[in-house]
């Protein structure tokens, strides 16, 4: 038992730090990537792909409520003779194993240095990501295993940091995006300065309501439309603070009731998950607004915590 975990550690370990041995030439001025950025083109033998089609669809393909049903992202098969073509692409997967002959096997191999494939031979690397190997705003990622038994087992084990992996890359790339040009940083620190806290806005947002007595921002953007408010409470000394589901989704809806027309949670179509925001405890709503008076609804995230340093309560709602 301590020999496997001691193997599932190192495996562990093998996957998400080693991200540089290979080959690519990062030279020379790179064309954007095309593509969606929730689209992943899929680079494999066709017997790999079609092995392992349903598992990378269980990975890959989580569904969100947006009010109907959508996936987070959507896999496209390319094909080895189309290679120039679909490596211009924004985010890439190509699989492989070493004991086979197929094209891109062969093409990940050969992209790798002879220590690394001694990793992956004892299966102790598997997954390796790279960024704007053939594209900037491009990522990259390799699975490789020994064989397709590896392959299969590492699938499975290792499916959330598969996901995980390749959805940060995805967000990193699109907060690049984001804040590449006319970022609003004078009203960020005029935020910082009346408030105390500041939050980075995109070009394409501005202020739709600026409440000061009432401790509420809200920010919009069009085409399409998006918004995001924040609410803050100072706590008194000597207060209980406790964030749960339940909590979240009341306080959530008392303040719909006051500044959003009315809008409730769908509870039904709404989840709960404790995380961390900037080092602090926190909950995030995910699910479904609805208002029945105006026969709307949709999507909407919803972080809650408590600063301690400073006793304040914030709410961020982003929909």
């Amino acid at each position: 038992m301590k020999g496997d975990k001691e193997m599932n550690k190192n495996v562990i370990w093998g996957i998400l730090i080693i991200t540089s041995l290979f080959f690519f030439c990062g030279k020379g001025h790179k064309k954007k990537a095309v593509g969606k950025r929730d689209v992943i083109m899929v680079l494999s033998d066709d017997r790999i792909y079609t092995k392992f089609q349903s598992r990378l669809n269980d990975i890959f393909q989580k569904e969100v409520m947006t009010p109907q049903p959508e996936k987070l992202y959507k896999i496209v098969k390319g094909t080895w003779e189309e290679f120039d073509v679909y490596k211009k692409w924004r985010n890439i997967l190509l699989i492989g194993a070493l004991n086979s002959s197929d094209p891109i096997s062969q093409f990940i191999i050969k992209s790798l240095d002879q220590e690394t494939v001694k990793l992956i031979q004892i299966n102790q690397a598997f997954m390796f990501m790279k960024k704007n190997v053939w594209a900037s705003d491009q990522g990259v990622m390799f699975l490789i295993a020994k064989n397709d038994s590896l392959l299969d087992m590492n699938l499975d084990m290792y499916s959330t940091q598969i996901f995980t992996v390749m959805d940060r890359s995805v967000d990193e790339r699109v907060k690049n995006w984001l804040y590449e040009k006319d970022e609003k940083i004078t009203v960020s620190n005029d935020l910082k300065e009346k408030y105390h806290f500041s939050i980075r806005i995109p070009h394409f947002f501005h202020f739709a309501k600026n409440m000061p007595d009432s401790n509420f921002l809200w920010f919009t953007a069009a085409a399409p439309e998006r918004w995001i408010f924040i609410k803050w409470r100072d706590i008194e000394e000597g207060e209980e603070i406790e964030i749960n589901q339940n909590k979240a989704v009341f306080m959530r809806d008392s303040l719909s009731e006051i500044f959003y027309s009315k809008d409730s949670v769908n509870k039904e179509y709404t989840s709960a998950l404790k995380t961390e925001l900037n080092g602090m405890d926190a909950i995030r709503l995910q699910g479904l607004w609805e208002n029945d008076s105006l026969i709307v609804g949709g999507p909407f995230i919803n972080y809650q915590f408590f600063d301690r340093n400073t006793r304040r309560y914030y709410m961020i709602d982003g929909a």
